[in-house]
């Protein structure tokens, strides 16, 4: 089973920065794969990769399941090799909009790989985890 995994870590500066800009209590947001002990994200160490499990040390994070998760998780590896937006995370601090096409931040990545399930295999759309 895939899910959704949201987390922070609290000693990072580049967490902390985007816990500020987004106001969350959350910085990253990936798939996760505990069966493979693998996750799936974008990150400032080259960009959208497969990562072991225990890549980082969360200080909290809460895991998702949602309807089409795995069709979401198929097309993200589309994505696999994009580079980091690292000047999107600066902008996020800032209030602004810096974000570059072609490069990803965690949450655009899930995005992106959720709106390809949805448009190319009729999955359903992520309105709220929550829900």
């Amino acid at each position: 089973m895939i899910y959704l995994r949201f987390l922070t870590e609290r000693y990072s500066i580049e967490s902390a920065l985007i816990r500020f800009g987004t106001r969350s209590v959350f910085s990253h947001v990936e798939f996760i794969d505990p069966d493979k002990q693998m996750t799936l994200g974008a990150r400032l160490d080259r960009g959208v990769q497969f990562r072991p499990m225990d890549y980082c040390k969360p200080t909290s994070e809460r895991w998702y399941s949602a309807q089409g998760i795995e069709e979401a998780y198929a097309e993200g590896m589309e994505f696999i090799g994009q580079g980091y937006d690292w000047r999107d995370i600066a902008g996020i601090a800032l209030d602004q909009n810096w974000n570059r096409a072609g490069m990803m931040i965690c949450s655009r990545f899930v995005l992106y790989a959720n709106i390809r399930a949805w448009a190319l295999r009729g999955s359903q759309p992520w309105l709220n985890p929550d829900q």
